[in-house]
């Protein structure tokens, strides 16, 4: 299946969304849309993983 993460549906519930190292990357005007399609997309009780990197840190000495 392809589609926008910020703008889907599926067919039928599903269990579990999993997210890996993309919410940073939508636009954050288009993250609330993307977080409103997880939770339509989710059966009750349900559950939405995300993964995320750290940004926080600074990268050094990257040679």
């Amino acid at each position: 299946m392809q589609g926008d993460a910020a703008d889907f549906t599926l067919p039928e519930p599903v269990d579990v969304v999993f997210s890996n190292a993309v919410f940073h990357w939508i636009n954050k005007d288009w993250q609330m849309n993307m977080l409103k399609c997880v939770h339509e997309a989710l059966k009750k009780g349900g559950q939405f993983v995300l993964s995320q990197f750290d940004f926080v840190l600074p990268i050094k000495n990257m040679k």
